[in-house]
């Protein structure tokens, strides 16, 4: 018995030090900032997917339990279970039986109302929750005195597409009508959002135009009708812990309750008929229209070499163009709110964000494109103090903060 638990402490010691030598010698961009953290997010993030590959695997379901875990350890990595904000108070309530977490600036507004954020978290739509972005909602509301409002939507896969939409969209249309129960300003609303909350935040800002006073997209997930595009490809295992062309292609799979068989055509790109693929949704994200040279950010273009699966075309006939799943294909940009748009190049999405800020730019919206090399996906929610807090993140936090209030000034203390 002494002889076997030697032998298993030994192996457990082989076992870590391996593991952690993997970590140290893993490749990563010599250009990321704060390198020891990125490679432990990354590894963290590796051992969640292939976690989640085996319980996909087996057929088990993503329940409560799982999503309790994956949220308490993301609150943990963002400070979110310690961090405190005495200048902002938070309130939990409900919108037309929508649950909304409520951060208020305690500094009076110049009006008995305030400018108001409505915040959509991200997480895939399917993980993380309202209360492991506390810290960041907290920060950004302190600096910028505006009032946020952050819907707990619902999540797939057991809520799938559209209603987390549907969730974010009942509250804003309250909002709007000044039935909140909150001092809102209704003349300047404002709809933002990251990853797939940033997809959200488009999707509403195209339902309610000319009613918003502008939108936030942070890293936005917003197609799913080419998934060749150069970020795809350069990204392919860059950081493959916190962003890959297969944990985004299941991150829309689970949303949109399609299963999971379909990964290695989506993977292909094979998906979308030679109609679709020649048509003026496919422009949309041609990279060598929509992706600005003096960026300099990728040498690989849009590719226009395809396969095709016919099941694989049959099942997604209809969704990849649907705009309230996918912003980016929408024709009519006309009136659609200003944007403050934030990409990243370690990041599968990366040029989504680009060419559809590219595309509101040449509607005549008001844009500011904030490209972050360097940087990766959802880099800005580290600007928070906590184990992991990045310099990236804190510089991006305070631009998009300072941006803002710009845009209010004469709104906001």
């Amino acid at each position: 018995m002494v002889r076997y638990s030697m032998l298993m402490c030994s192996l457990l010691v082989v076992g870590v030090t391996y593991r952690v030598h993997v970590i140290i010698t893993r490749p990563l961009p010599p250009d990321i900032q704060d390198q020891t953290k990125v490679r432990i997010l990354d590894e963290i993030g590796r051992i969640s997917n292939h976690m989640l590959d085996i319980l996909l695997s087996a057929g088990l379901p993503i329940g409560p339990p799982v999503k309790w875990l994956v949220d308490s350890v993301f609150s943990c990595m963002v400070g979110s279970m310690t961090s405190h904000n005495d200048d902002v108070q938070i309130i939990d309530q409900t919108i037309q039986d929508v649950h909304v977490r409520v951060f208020k600036p305690k500094r009076p507004a110049r009006k008995a109302n305030y400018p108001t954020l409505m915040y959509i978290h991200g997480g895939g739509w399917t993980w993380l929750t309202v209360n492991s972005y506390s810290a960041f909602l907290a920060q950004l509301a302190n600096k910028t005195g505006t009032l946020i409002i952050a819907p707990e939507y619902r999540k797939a896969p057991l809520h799938h597409f559209p209603a987390p939409y549907r969730d974010c969209e009942i509250v804003m249309y309250q909002i709007l009508l000044g039935k909140s129960g909150l001092p809102v300003d209704k003349y300047h609303v404002m709809v933002g959002g990251d990853g797939s909350g940033g997809n959200l935040a488009a999707a509403v800002a195209q339902e309610f135009r000319k009613k918003i006073f502008m939108q936030v997209l942070i890293n936005p997930a917003l197609q799913i009708l080419d998934l060749h595009i150069p970020s795809y490809v350069d990204n392919h295992d860059v950081i493959g812990g916190i962003t890959s062309p297969k944990r985004q292609i299941h991150q829309w799979l689970l949303y949109t309750k399609i299963s999971l068989s379909y990964t290695s055509n989506l993977m292909k790109n094979s998906h979308v008929s030679p109609e679709l693929r020649y048509s003026k949704f496919s422009s949309y994200v041609n990279s060598s229209q929509y992706m600005p040279h003096s960026l300099n950010i990728t040498n690989r273009q849009t590719s226009t070499a395809y396969t095709y699966d016919f099941e694989s075309v049959q099942t997604f006939q209809g969704i990849v163009t649907n705009t309230t799943l996918a912003p980016m294909m929408q024709t009519n940009l006309n009136g659609i709110p200003s944007a403050y748009v934030i990409s990243s190049q370690y990041d599968v999405i990366r040029d989504e964000g680009i060419m559809y800020a590219t595309r509101l730019w040449e509607s005549d919206v008001k844009v500011k494109l904030k490209y972050y090399p360097s940087t990766f996906h959802g880099f800005l929610l580290f600007s928070t103090e906590g184990p992991f807090q990045l310099e990236a993140g804190v510089k991006a936090l305070q631009e998009l903060s300072d941006f803002i209030r710009f845009q209010l000034r004469g709104y906001t203390s």
